[in-house]
């Protein structure tokens, strides 16, 4: 029990130090990315789908590439 407490201590303290470093218009975000980043990678190693990250880089790709590998250009894929 005494560990729990000093993990989440731990976690509370790391949390605010990197909230007081921020800068001032991004602190709730530095704050709390890793834990929204390790819940998102627990949503996908569960549910078996990618994240938002996958999802935005593939999207990115997509446009700068005009469009997917396989896709003809007349919005049907390839089969």
């Amino acid at each position: 029990m005494i560990l729990v407490a000093l993990f989440v201590v731990a976690l509370v303290i790391g949390t605010v130090v990197r909230a007081a470093r921020a800068p001032k218009g991004a602190r709730f975000r530095a704050a709390f990315s890793p834990y929204v980043g390790a819940l998102e990678k627990h949503q996908e190693l569960h549910t078996g789908q990618r994240g938002v990250q996958d999802v935005m880089i593939e999207a990115v790709h997509e446009q700068e590439h005009g469009g997917r590998a396989g896709d003809r250009g007349d919005g049907a894929a390839e089969r």
